[in-house]
């Protein structure tokens, strides 16, 4: 589906090329609400006569909501709410007058007109926009995706290529505006950039909070650790005291399994006077 920009008193409005219309943009740059239109008791009724209208027709449309189309995600000249071309008539109306009488033209234009809105613009025929473009980049600085992303911002496009061919020449005094005037260029907030450094600061302190917490946690933990280490040391050093007594414990147990009580006497005896001797 092709999206078409024309522009009504200096706002970008957005048309599919079947005539439904982006009722979200023209609604917010007119300080009004979609859903305050489609809350109307007048609205609905309306929506209902005219499904049953274009039932009668043939018309596939059996559904409200065909007639009013929420677009989420996807590419953001996609996205908003998009009305029907005879609903966004009535929507339009309900807007202002001036706009009403504007978007009906534009709508039959659309549909029946001459406007060849599927034919590109050549090569050549851009030729103008891009040297302006290249006299933004350099006198401004930006780089050359950030100076076409102005210009696709402005007139509502993915492509220079998709600006019709009678805005060309709108589109090349804006890029001019942009490198002799500066004013337009998106400028930083410098409020939000303070609020954004003071984010950053909070998370450093945060950090460090964090950090002096896990460094005394881990101190706590090696100091428990050289205890269960002297422990350990004691431990070892009882086992080789008392190895050897357990040792000799375990041949005289041998000795009295193997051997009677009086050969085990016997030879205590004899171990005992050779003692003696020495």
């Amino acid at each position: 589906m092709n999206i078409i920009s024309s522009f009504f008193q200096g706002i970008s409005v957005s048309f599919q090329n079947d005539g439904y219309l982006n009722a979200t943009e023209i609604a917010k740059s007119l300080n009004k609400q979609v859903g305050d239109y489609l809350r109307l008791e007048r609205t609905q009724e309306y929506l209902s006569a005219l499904v049953e209208r274009l039932s009668e027709t043939g018309n596939p449309i059996s559904d409200k909501k065909q007639l009013v189309i929420v677009k989420k995600g996807g590419k953001s000249t996609l996205q908003g709410t998009w009305l029907h071309p005879k609903v966004a008539v009535d929507f339009a109306r309900w807007l202002s007058a001036k706009f009403a009488v504007w978007c009906d033209e534009q709508i039959e234009t659309i549909l029946y007109g001459n406007r060849e809105y599927s034919s590109p613009t050549t090569p050549d025929e851009r030729a103008g926009l891009r040297a302006a473009v290249t006299m933004l980049t350099t006198k401004r600085g930006l780089l050359h995706n950030e100076a076409y992303n102005l210009v696709h911002q402005r007139f509502n496009v993915e492509h220079i290529e998709d600006i019709p061919r009678e805005q060309l020449s709108e589109a090349v005094e804006y890029v001019h505006r942009l490198a002799l005037e500066g004013e337009l260029l998106p400028k930083s907030n410098s409020y939000q950039d303070e609020a954004y450094k003071d984010k950053q600061r909070i998370a450093a302190i945060s950090l460090m909070t964090v950090g002096g917490e896990m460094h005394h946690r881990q101190k706590a933990y090696f100091r428990k650790l050289d205890e269960l280490l002297v422990d350990a040391k004691e431990i070892i050093d009882l086992i080789q005291q008392y190895n050897g007594a357990i040792y000799d414990g375990l041949c005289e147990a041998q000795f009295k399994l193997c051997f009677s009580s009086e050969i085990m006497t016997e030879g205590r005896r004899l171990g005992r006077e050779r003692a003696s001797l020495r």
